[in-house]
């Protein structure tokens, strides 16, 4: 018996929202031991450590608000996805050109030089090298 990688991987798909907690987790222990702890108390000092801390937390909540921006566009924006009238008018992998347009896809399964054409098993439609059937936006994606 075969063990399939994959079934193993759309059952960690669970554990994405544990991940973001994670993520806020870190961020707020983070932001409790630098500015809390060490430069909030700072802030009622006069002179040059007062001026230092508040340096030190505009660049922390500016580096903090990019990379809470970075963070969630990567993980709740569409990677994007295949156009649904794609058709490789050139092989991507040689450079050269296809005779799969011209003939439009008929029952051909594979082109002359015996490499066959990848068809998606969810959606039926035609998958560019190097794609994937996305079951989180159920698209193609690469």
């Amino acid at each position: 018996m075969t063990w399939n990688v994959f079934k193993f991987c759309t059952a960690l798909r669970g554990l994405g929202s544990i991940m973001i907690l994670l993520v806020f987790g870190v961020v707020g222990v983070i932001y409790y031991a630098v500015v809390l702890t060490n430069y909030s108390p700072v802030l009622s000092a006069e002179g040059l450590d007062c001026l230092l801390a508040i340096a030190v937390l505009i660049l922390f909540h500016g580096l903090l608000i990019m990379l809470l921006w970075s963070y969630f566009s990567v993980v709740f924006m569409n990677s994007g996805s295949v156009p649904p009238n794609w058709r490789p008018a050139i092989d991507e992998e040689r450079g050269e050109d296809d005779p799969l347009v011209a003939s439009e896809f008929g029952n051909l399964q594979s082109d002359p030089s015996g490499q066959r054409v990848c068809y998606c098993r969810k959606c039926n439609q035609l998958k560019p090298p190097r794609c994937h059937h996305c079951s989180v936006w159920n698209i193609h994606a690469q």
